[in-house]
């Protein structure tokens, strides 16, 4: 196939090896079966009963490397069946050698910042399963009459001294962020039932260091249904922040990266690694999220 030697032509001048070239899908997926990849350039269109698209479909189930898909259709159809396999980019028939090494380069690229992304994203789940909190009851006019857990370890204080008022549960919190409750949340604790509030805050610790906490508050109510007292769950989450931190800036210095790689290059289908990249960024964010819900 003559586009096919020219690429792996073009390629090797970019300091690519080539090990196979294969002309009908279930020969890529073979290959694929028995070879570790680093990239397939995958046509669409193919020789044999298969198509690229249905092929790397096939790829993408038991072998995770990254696909870019070279077509000459303009087809919105066929577009959109392409996008559902995920690929890393698209190189549109004609092409420029140019074109060419910013596509590949930015799947690279891309498929690293993912691998990076994972990483974070499980050592967060780690940290959420060992997660543990202080729990505290007070009174209605948030006095503590009970607490239990690292309450040392997370506000920095001994619990009878925090028991003792001293310092008092507002004075933990950062000046900047005072009053966590208002008035008009400091009342519906005190007259609704199992009203909740969930609020995020940074607090002072003894030795002035500061950590992110997340507070679920609710009313206590008795038979009759009036609240008696509140109940405070405090989490550390000062390393959950951090790896939000870690993420924004991933996904920062692909935007950079990306951005001198567009103006580079001249192929406007390469604009589809954005999106990719973004919902692969925002989906460890979102799940995080989530699971600190629960």
């Amino acid at each position: 196939d003559l586009i096919a030697l020219c690429l792996k032509r073009y390629l090797e001048q970019l300091g690519y090896e080539i090990p196979a070239i294969v002309t009908t899908g279930a020969m890529a997926i073979e290959q694929a079966r028995q070879n570790s990849f680093d990239l397939i350039l995958m046509d669409i269109t193919l020789h044999g009963k298969m198509n690229g698209i249905e092929a790397s479909k096939e790829i993408r189930s038991f072998c995770k490397v990254p696909i870019v898909y070279i077509t000459g259709h303009s087809d919105i159809e066929q577009w959109q069946k392409a996008r559902i396999t995920e690929p890393f980019g698209y190189i549109i028939k004609p092409f420029e050698i140019r074109e060419l090494e910013v596509v590949v380069a930015a799947a690279f690229y891309k498929f690293q910042k993912e691998e990076e992304l994972f990483a974070i994203s499980n050592s967060c789940n780690n940290y959420l399963e060992d997660l543990r909190g202080v729990v505290l009851r007070s009174d209605l006019d948030f006095n503590p009459l009970f607490m239990h857990g690292p309450v040392e370890q997370i506000m920095g204080y001994r619990a009878d001294e925090i028991m003792k008022g001293n310092p008092r549960l507002e004075e933990l919190v950062h000046p900047e962020e005072r009053p966590l409750y208002s008035a008009d949340d400091h009342e519906k604790l005190n007259t609704l039932t199992n009203f909740t509030i969930i609020k995020e805050c940074r607090i002072i610790t003894r030795d002035n260091q500061v950590r992110w906490v997340r507070e679920t508050v609710k009313s206590m109510p008795n038979q009759l249904g009036k609240p008696i007292m509140i109940e405070w769950v405090i989490h550390d989450i000062t390393d959950y922040k951090e790896v939000l931190c870690r993420l924004k800036e991933a996904k920062d210095e692909f935007q950079e990266t990306h951005k001198q790689l567009l103006q580079l290059g001249k192929m406007a289908a390469i604009g589809q690694l954005a999106v990719g990249v973004a919902h692969e960024i925002n989906n460890p964010i979102g799940f995080i999220s989530n699971n600190m819900e629960c």
